[in-house]
C-alpha cells in the first residue's frame, strides 16, 4: 500500500479569471495536490478550484509580510491517466504560480487525507520546518514554498529520512518558490526543512495516506429478482427455491417441499398472486 510518484507540472504567471488549465498525468493516480503561490498581498479569491470535476479540499495556506502566499489544495479520486481538465477561480485576477503533483496508492488502493501543516518566517529565523503526521510507510508527502529571496538555489530543502526529491525551483522576480515530494518511512512526524539567509518566507505540507479503495458495486448487473429483494433465495432455501416470476398465472397452487425447507409447513403460492 505504498504511493509512487506519478508526474508534476507547473504554470507561471496565470492572471486569468477563471484560470482554466489542463493536464495529463500518463499513468494512473489515486492523489493530486495542486499547490499556488501568489505574490503581494492581494490573496487570490474565488474559493478552492476544481480538479476533474471535483471541488478540492484545500488543506492549508500560509502568508507572511508584503510579498507572496502559498496555498494548497487535493483531490482524492481515480484518475486514468489520461488528460483531464482544472480551474482556479481568480476573481482579483492576482499573478499566480501553479503546480500540480501527482501521486498513486497502487492497485486496490485509494489515496486519503492524514494531515497537513504550514510555517512562516519574518525574516529572522533565515528559514523554518513543516511537521506533517504519517500513518504508515509509503504515505505521499507534498510541499511548497515561497520565499523573499530571490535566487531560488539559495533556499534548500535539508530534512534527511525520507528522501525528498526537487518538483520545482523558480525565480519569479522579487521572490521565488520551491516544491519537494517524498514518501514516508513510517509512521510519525515527517520533516520538510527550508534555509535561506537573511528573508521571509512560508510554506505548506500535506500528508496522503492509504487505503483500501471501495467496493462499487454496478446494480446494471444484478438479476432483477436479487435486487428486488435484496436477498439471495439460493442461501435461504437452499436448492427449493421457487422463482415466482416463471410460476404461470394460471398455474395451480405450487408448495415447497417442507420437508427440505420448512418443515411441516407447506406455502400456497397462489395467494400471493391473487
Amino acid at each position: 500500500m505504498s504511493h509512487v510518484f506519478v508526474n508534476k507540472y507547473q504554470w507561471n504567471d496565470q492572471n486569468a479569471n477563471p484560470i482554466s488549465l489542463t493536464f495529463t498525468p500518463g499513468g494512473a493516480a489515486t492523489g493530486a495536490i495542486l499547490t499556488i503561490v501568489t505574490p503581494g498581498t492581494t490573496a487570490r479569491t474565488g474559493g478552492a478550484p476544481t480538479i476533474d470535476g471535483v471541488a478540492a479540499t484545500a488543506f492549508d495556506i500560509r502568508r507572511v509580510g508584503v510579498e507572496q502566499a502559498v496555498e494548497g489544495f487535493y483531490v482524492c479520486k481515480a484518475f486514468d491517466g489520461s488528460q483531464f481538465g482544472f480551474t482556479v477561480p481568480n476573481d482579483g485576477a492576482v499573478l499566480c504560480h501553479i503546480e500540480i503533483v501527482m501521486c498513486d496508492a497502487g492497485a486496490g488502493n485509494a489515496s486519503a487525507f492524514q494531515s497537513a501543516s504550514g510555517a512562516a518566517d519574518t525574516g529572522a529565523g533565515n528559514g523554518f520546518s513543516i511537521n506533517v503526521a504519517s500513518a504508515a510507510v509509503g504515505d505521499f508527502l507534498c510541499a511548497r514554498v515561497g520565499s523573499g529571496e530571490n535566487a531560488p538555489a539559495s533556499v534548500t530543502q535539508t530534512a534527511g529520512s525520507p528522501t525528498k526529491t526537487l518538483t520545482y525551483a523558480n525565480d519569479h522576480g522579487a521572490y521565488s518558490s520551491r516544491g519537494d515530494y517524498g514518501i514516508s518511512d513510517g509512521a510519525g512526524t515527517e520533516t520538510f526543512t527550508y534555509v535561506w539567509s537573511g528573508d521571509d518566507g512560508c510554506g505548506i505540507a500535506v500528508c496522503l495516506k492509504s487505503v483500501a479503495a471501495p467496493t462499487i458495486v454496478d446494480l446494471a448487473s444484478v438479476p432483477a429478482t436479487a435486487a428486488s429483494s435484496g436477498v439471495d433465495p439460493s442461501v435461504v432455501f437452499g436448492s427449493a427455491v421457487a422463482d415466482l416470476a416463471n410460476v404461470p398465472a394460471e398455474s395451480p397452487a405450487v408448495a415447497i417441499d417442507p420437508g427440505a425447507v420448512l418443515g411441516s409447513i407447506s406455502i400456497d403460492l397462489m395467494s400471493g398472486l391473487n
